[in-house]
């Protein structure tokens, strides 16, 4: 397992899950890019990842020991490897700043068909970046 995790939500530098999850384990961030479509999901405080074609903007945060910490961000996720998780861990091409590309697991929302407030009040954020969203409120 590479010790490197894209994320694009409370898990970045600067917010909530970040401090609680990844500081003190972080050696490197790098700006970074996946495909998909990105909403705020203000009821729940987290922004989550569909599958579609738009750029949604996030970070490449290499750590020390991955295999150390992902089994508490696999739970804080909702992830445990079953049909009605909140969020799977999907393979994506991710996008580095100098334009080369890796694949890394992103955390996507699989749970809509079971989220009775998403398409009423989840907030579709076509620019991609749930950072810039939460710093314009």
């Amino acid at each position: 397992m590479s010790d490197v995790m894209f994320v694009y939500g409370s898990l970045m530098k600067n917010f909530h899950n970040y401090e609680k999850y990844l500081r003190g384990h972080v050696l490197d961030i790098q700006p970074a890019t996946v495909q998909g479509k990105l909403y705020d999901m203000p009821y729940k405080g987290y922004p989550a990842i569909l599958d579609g074609d738009d750029t949604v903007h996030g970070e490449v945060i290499h750590v020390k020991d991955l295999a150390a910490i992902l089994p508490a961000i696999d739970k804080m996720e909702g992830y445990n490897h079953q049909a009605d998780d909140e969020y799977s861990r999907i393979p994506k091409t991710i996008t580095l700043a100098d334009g080369s590309t890796t694949v890394l697991d992103v955390y996507v929302y699989t749970s809509k068909h079971l989220d009775t407030q998403f398409e009423k009040e989840a907030i579709y954020l076509p620019e991609g970046s749930w950072r810039a969203f939460k710093e314009s409120l």
